[in-house]
């Protein structure tokens, strides 16, 4: 900002910047502060030293920059103002040096030219000016309901349950399922109906909107291990028989933090079965699994950081 590097080792007057986070949820505190024997500078604005809130980190470097500008600018304007006023007129040379008992060469003026020595650059900031964190664990835990389609004949509900630890952007989640029977009937009209129950295994990548990390967007590979269980309707006697499932899908949904812990989140789901399944009775198909089934999710979840 000022065109020149005014840092050098071995100065005077030290400066010191700090940011780090505030004492409220997403905001940044900075501070700089300037010391040393030429601190008490009357030049020196701000009393030597100045803190800065502001909701983000970037906010924060950037005011911290400019106040650093200013003090360094004020401070070589007023000492550029004294050197002009103690300068011998134009054209009058310089006063020699007093004389003294040391050896030749002893009383040659000692060069401090900035420019002769390399300067040590400050330490650079993470990109962006936030200070990098390591990722947090989190746990959660989660409730809610179910429909779907094609899972099991037409359309149904149900409700799920589960919980879901995650690390950073990376989540792994368990989901228990419960869909609740839906009706079919043959051409013959011989008719039956479908349940389903299953587990959902979930490894999840999400992605928070505005720094804040109240909305965030996630999409997720599904494993389903299923266990379907008709029932066929007859006028004598019901008769029923399971069906063990696997099924391989993706999820895609989003969440919203609505107080502290708490999370709504919806998603939609795609799930495909390895093996399609066909319940018969009395030698007539009442059903046929569909090669795509199709869920929407609504949860509340608690997450526990």
């Amino acid at each position: 900002m000022i065109g020149v590097h005014p840092f050098r080792e071995g100065a005077s007057l030290r400066v010191s910047v700090a940011i780090r986070e505030g004492a409220r949820r997403g905001t940044a505190e900075g501070r700089v502060a300037f010391s040393g024997v030429s601190a008490d500078d009357p030049d020196l604005p701000w009393g030597g030293e100045q803190t800065i809130r502001a909701s983000d980190c970037m906010e924060v470097a950037r005011t911290l920059a400019l106040v650093m500008t200013v003090a360094v600018e004020r401070l070589r304007s007023a000492r550029a103002a004294h050197m002009r006023e103690t300068a011998p007129p134009v054209g009058q040379p310089p006063a020699p040096p007093p004389e003294s008992d040391a050896p030749d060469g002893a009383n040659a003026p000692i060069r401090t030219d900035e420019r002769e020595r390399p300067a040590r650059r400050p330490p650079m900031a993470a990109a962006g000016g936030r200070s990098r964190r390591p990722p947090a664990l989190h746990v959660s835990s989660f409730a809610g309901v179910v429909v779907a389609a094609d899972i099991t004949p037409g359309a149904t509900a149900g409700t799920s349950f589960g919980a879901r630890v995650g690390l950073g952007a990376l989540s792994v989640g368990v989901e228990g399922l419960m869909l609740a029977p839906s009706s079919s009937v043959s051409s013959s009209g011989v008719g039956g109906s479908v349940s389903s129950t299953g587990l959902e295994i979930t490894t999840c990548w999400h992605l928070a909107i505005g720094r804040s990390e109240r909305l965030d967007v996630h999409t997720c590979p599904v494993i389903a291990p299923l266990l379907l269980r008709g029932v066929g309707h007859s006028p004598a006697l019901p008769r029923a028989g399971d069906a063990a499932s696997l099924a391989l899908g993706g999820r895609i949904g989003g969440s919203v933090e609505v107080l502290g812990p708490i999370r709504l989140a919806v998603e939609l789901e795609a799930l495909a079965p390895l093996t399609r399944h066909v319940f018969v009775i009395d030698d007539q198909n009442v059903w046929v699994q569909p090669a795509l089934g199709f869920a929407a999710h609504g949860n509340v979840a608690v997450r526990f950081r």
